[in-house]
């Protein structure tokens, strides 16, 4: 996706819209389209998925919608929040041992 973004636009384009870039090269776009996919697989097979097509059964459509949608947006608010804060709080050796199960 990144190498079609790279070939459609030009120096110029580039150097104008550069704040939507980061350093790593990584658009707007690609991010986006990375945490929406992520998060429509692991949201399908969920039990959150059949418990929102459930109430949808036998409550009103647009209401079981927006209060799942809003479940999402603030659990996604939640989640990128700590993953802003959190990797400040615990150090790199400790999460690095956790995840390995050392000590």
């Amino acid at each position: 996706m990144q190498m079609f973004l790279n070939a459609v636009r030009t120096d110029a384009e580039s150097a104008v819209d550069g704040l939507a870039v980061n350093q790593d090269g990584v658009g707007l776009f690609d991010a986006l389209f990375a945490s929406l996919s992520m998060i429509l697989v692991s949201e399908i097979g969920d039990e959150t998925f059949i418990i929102a097509a459930l109430m949808a059964m036998r409550h009103p459509k647009s209401i079981v919608l927006s209060g799942a949608l809003s479940a999402l947006i603030v659990m996604t608010v939640l989640s990128t929040g700590l993953g802003r804060i959190v990797p400040n709080l615990i150090s790199r050796k400790h999460t690095n041992n956790a995840a390995t199960g050392t000590l």
